[in-house]
Parts: C-alpha cells; sequence; structure tokens
C-alpha cells in the first residue's frame, strides 16, 4: 500500500502534464498496485484468522478431553488419590487459555459442573466415612464404659472379700492372692478408663469435622 502510494506521489506531475488517456493509464497502474497491496493484506490477514481458529479449536479439544476426564474423576471422587488428579485438571484448564469467544463460556460452565459434582460427591463420601467411623466409635465407646463398670463391681467384690479374711491356716494366702488380684483390676480399670479419653477425644474430632464439612 505504502508502495502504491510512492508511485502516485512520484508521478503526481507527469498525470497533470499527460493528457486524459495517459492519466487513465497511469491511475490504472495505481489501481493495479492498490489491489495487490488489498490482495496482499486479505490473505495475510486470512491467513492470521484461520492460524488463530485453529487454534482456538486446538484449545476446544483440549478443555473438551478436561470436561471428559473430570467427569470421569467424579465417579471415584472418594478415592485418596482423587484430590490431586481434580487439582492436576484444575491446572490443566488454567494453562490451556482462552478458547474464543463463542465457545469458551459454555467450556468453562461445563468444566465447573463437573468439578463441583466433583468436591460434592467427594464431601457426601468422606462425610459417610466420618459417619460410619463415628458410629464404630461410639459403638466401641459405650462396651468399654461397660467393661469398666463390670470390672469395677468385680473390684468391689474382691475388696470386700479382702476386708472379710480373717486370721486363720490359708488367710495369709488368700488374703496375698486377693490382692494381687486387686492390684491387676486396678491397672486394667485405669488402662480402659485412659482408651475411654482417647474415644471421647476421638469421637469429639469426628463430629467437630463432620460440623465443619457440613
Amino acid at each position: 500500500m505504502k508502495h502504491a502510494w510512492n508511485t502516485f506521489s512520484e508521478r503526481k506531475q507527469e498525470l497533470l502534464l499527460k493528457d486524459r488517456a495517459d492519466c487513465f493509464k497511469v491511475l490504472e497502474g495505481v489501481q493495479s498496485e492498490l489491489q495487490r497491496a488489498w490482495d496482499e493484506w486479505k490473505t495475510e490477514g486470512q491467513a492470521i484468522h484461520q492460524e488463530r481458529e485453529e487454534s482456538f479449536e486446538r484449545k476446544r479439544t483440549e478443555k473438551r478431553r478436561l470436561i471428559s476426564e473430570m467427569k470421569s474423576l467424579g465417579r471415584r471422587a472418594d478415592e485418596k488419590e482423587a484430590k490431586d488428579e481434580a487439582n492436576a485438571l484444575m491446572n490443566g484448564w488454567k494453562h490451556v487459555g482462552f478458547s474464543g469467544k463463542e465457545s469458551d463460556d459454555q467450556l468453562w460452565s461445563d468444566f465447573k459442573e463437573a468439578l463441583d459434582d466433583f468436591w460434592a460427591t467427594r464431601k457426601r463420601a468422606t462425610v459417610q466415612r466420618l459417619e460410619a467411623r463415628l458410629s464404630n466409635q461410639e459403638a466401641f465407646l459405650e462396651k468399654m464404659e461397660e467393661s469398666v463398670r463390670h470390672d469395677e463391681g468385680v473390684l468391689d467384690d474382691k475388696r470386700e472379700k479382702l476386708s472379710n479374711v480373717f486370721d486363720g491356716r490359708r488367710a495369709d494366702e488368700i488374703r496375698s492372692h486377693l490382692e494381687e488380684v486387686i492390684e491387676s483390676l486396678e491397672k486394667k480399670i485405669e488402662s480402659k478408663k485412659e482408651k475411654i479419653e482417647e474415644l471421647e477425644s476421638d469421637i469429639a474430632e469426628i463430629r467437630r469435622r463432620i460440623r465443619e464439612i457440613g
């Protein structure tokens, strides 16, 4: 285009000095040069547009793949490694970049829907696991408390028997045996009470996590 204008400018004086037929010839030459420049610019623009569209299509294809993978991942959202895979897919989406205004918003909507479904499914699975663990721990705690009550009853009985041992031929032997049994029961009860405290702490933590997730 610039070359055509320079040609016109250089020969401008000639045009003023020539007759009408010659002027037409020169103008036709200028027009031809302008047309050539226009065709080159249009061809170049079309090539750039085509290249951009091909790039967008590659990105759209990649985004559709990521959407498909995210949907598939949602079916195993409760697996331990699924969280890292979901984050990797999210990073992959960001890396792809813009894929054209005609489809980018819809593609993102589809991906986000699959992503939200994944996290919702994973959340439900986590809550279900925690609730199952809570139920088991509560049942175990109840058994431990019942066991402690039983052992404490036995301990009271042994202490009463010890207090009723009088002097006699086997008194020392009986007293020694009861003292050993009582000591063993006391240790057993103390150990069970420590376990009960651990269970109560674990149960409180599980309940906290369920409330936090919910």
